[in-house]
């Protein structure tokens, strides 16, 4: 289902937000201290409040985040209208951490993205020589619904995905978990900066995030084409080339060689580091380095952190538990997983669409399989191949177990009886 796999890595814990990002002071003065302490106690206060009047002007002055105006209302009639952001004449503890918050971008793909540009600014104009300032009315509030505003944006890319809302423009159709950016907000103004309710927890979307640091690192180093000697058509153990050095470093920079090393030798490190990469993307573990093998090793970083991306996307909607009986088809992979009782107990290949006519990914329950089922050929297949057939063999049909079932002598509608050539095979498994 991805084309890049990582084995599950054990993430250990999140950065903690009491440090500010780059750019934001640390506040160690009293007033900080005071500031923390109102903002850590167990009930939300604020001297400062708003009516729906400010909410009002606020989206009149800002109508891109009229969209979010429910859950900016229902933030602030939840907290009696209390001020989250500022406390007194100045901005709280609570700013702090969802500026650091935000610089943390799981993607990690633009560190100075627009919001948190954005908020930066908004950040900064509550300072005054990297101090918290004190703030006239109009500034506090014009600050604390901007803020919160921001948030909402923050949470919907963060949280609620980065590729918009229809799930097919990845080509996918599984339920999306609904996410209540409401509760975290709750919570980071009341100082918890437990988001794990928040996280997507599958493992392969936890294993793939650990490892993008990886690759932007990598995106700073050379990455040469690599290519076999002239008239090898593979380099197998115990084979020489000029090319294996560039090959081991290939390997120790992507994770699968564990130490750098020398040698022109394809030897047996070369030989287990080679089988790791193949193994994480789909090819033959068997350590030869063929023309397959260095395709995927000449794959630019940048297109490889693209595909990781895109399937952190994906796993925001995969299900995160999934049951224990479980037929998984892997499509880059061209197979079939059959779970039972959460262990694999066998693999088969399959038959996948191609680029032009991709397989569509769902998750749903099994309801019916049909042993020895039949195939209406789609009437695009009958006139693009059958018809044509037919003109050149006029016994294509007794060939090929077919028969016509309907239609008319230009667009027949034709059937393939059961059996071992049947195009469904022998087993036709439904769902819902």
């Amino acid at each position: 289902m991805f084309r890049n796999f990582f084995p599950p890595i054990l993430l250990a814990g999140m950065v903690g937000c009491t440090i500010p990002p780059k750019g934001v002071p640390a506040d160690k003065g009293e007033q900080g201290l005071a500031i923390a302490e109102v903002f850590e106690g167990q009930a939300p206060y604020s001297v400062r409040t708003l009516d729906t009047a400010d909410i009002a002007r606020f989206f009149h002055a800002f109508p891109e985040h009229r969209q979010d105006s429910a859950s900016i209302a229902g933030f602030y009639h939840r907290r009696e209208m209390q001020f989250a952001w500022v406390i007194n004449d100045s901005l709280s503890a609570s700013a702090d951490a969802f500026i650091a918050l935000a610089a943390m971008t799981d993607t990690l793909v633009a560190p100075a993205t627009r919001l948190n540009r954005w908020l930066l600014q908004i950040y900064e104009e509550g300072l005054y020589e990297g101090r918290r300032k004190v703030l006239c009315d109009s500034c506090a509030t014009a600050l604390e619904l901007r803020l919160t505003a921001a948030f909402f944006q923050f949470a919907d890319r963060k949280y609620g995905g980065y590729l918009g809302h229809d799930l097919r423009e990845l080509n996918w159709f599984i339920p999306r978990k609904k996410k209540d950016a409401s509760q975290l907000l709750d919570s980071l103004v009341m100082g918890s900066m437990d988001l794990s309710a928040y996280e997507p927890i599958h493992p392969q979307y936890q294993a793939l995030k650990l490892n993008l640091p990886r690759y932007h690192e990598l995106m700073q180093a050379p990455w040469p084409a690599l290519e076999l000697p002239e008239g090898k058509r593979k380099l197998e153990l115990g084979d020489s080339a000029a090319v294996i050095p560039l090959i081991r470093e290939r390997l120790f920079l992507l994770g699968d060689l564990e130490e750098r090393t020398s040698g022109a030798r394809h030897d047996s490190t070369v030989l287990a580091a080679m089988q790791r990469f193949q193994e994480r993307h789909g090819l033959t573990p068997d350590g030869v380095i063929g023309p397959g093998s260095l395709k995927s090793l000449n794959v630019p970083v940048k297109d490889r952190l693209r595909t990781m991306l895109v399937n952190m996307e994906r796993l925001r909607w995969v299900p995160e538990r999934n049951s224990p009986d479980l037929l998984l088809v892997n499509i880059p992979e061209f197979k079939l997983h059959v779970y039972e009782e959460g262990r694999e107990v066998m693999s088969m290949e399959v038959v996948v669409g191609t680029a032009a006519t991709r397989t569509v990914v769902f998750s749903d329950t099994l309801s019916l399989i049909v042993f020895s089922p039949t195939w209406t050929v789609p009437m695009s297949i009958t006139r693009d191949e059958i018809l044509p057939a037919m003109r050149k063999d006029p016994n294509y049909l007794r060939k090929k177990n077919m028969e016509i079932i309907g239609g008319s002598a230009s667009n027949p509608i034709i059937r393939q009886k059961p059996g071992s050539s049947n195009s469904l095979g022998l087993v036709k498994f439904l769902f819902p």
